[in-house]
């Protein structure tokens, strides 16, 4: 099995998925492989509160190099949300959402009614962006 696609019930994973890091207000490009994975996933730690071992989750987000750390768990998982719909539209790549709305080799996936939601948020996300000014590696130039 490889890591280059995956799903983890609110977004798209894995090392094929251009995405930025998921430290708010930061653009840095990434992708979600295990590689930019949030590194505190099971960690065991010494809670000095109740002077027992604890273990915390990580936060399921992806980082870039500035901001990945073993430290990191604890500021992100109260304040990310990957629930639901997931990140804001900024947090889902132009290239990534053009790719899976344009590209035949989703167009399975496009068309089956299951991903209709999901097919119709990420046209609302890449339009965001195109209001933004990324410009569009499908749309052909007026002539």
């Amino acid at each position: 099995m490889g890591w280059s696609l995956g799903w983890d019930g609110s977004r798209f994973i894995g090392y094929g998925v251009i995405a930025y890091c998921d430290t708010p207000g930061c653009f840095n490009e990434i992708d979600r492989g295990l590689g930019y994975k949030c590194e505190a996933k099971d960690v065991s730690f010494w809670d000095e509160e109740n002077e027992e071992m604890s273990h915390k989750e990580g936060c399921e987000g992806f980082f870039c190099s500035e901001h990945r750390g073993l430290d990191l768990c604890d500021d992100c998982d109260s304040s990310l949300d990957f629930t639901g719909w997931g990140p804001d539209y900024q947090k889902e790549h132009p290239v990534w959402l053009e790719h899976v709305l344009t590209d035949a080799s989703w167009e399975e996936w496009r068309n089956d009614r299951e991903n209709f939601y999901i097919v119709k948020r990420y046209q609302q996300m890449l339009d965001k962006h195109k209001e933004d000014g990324y410009e569009s590696k499908t749309d052909s130039p007026d002539t």
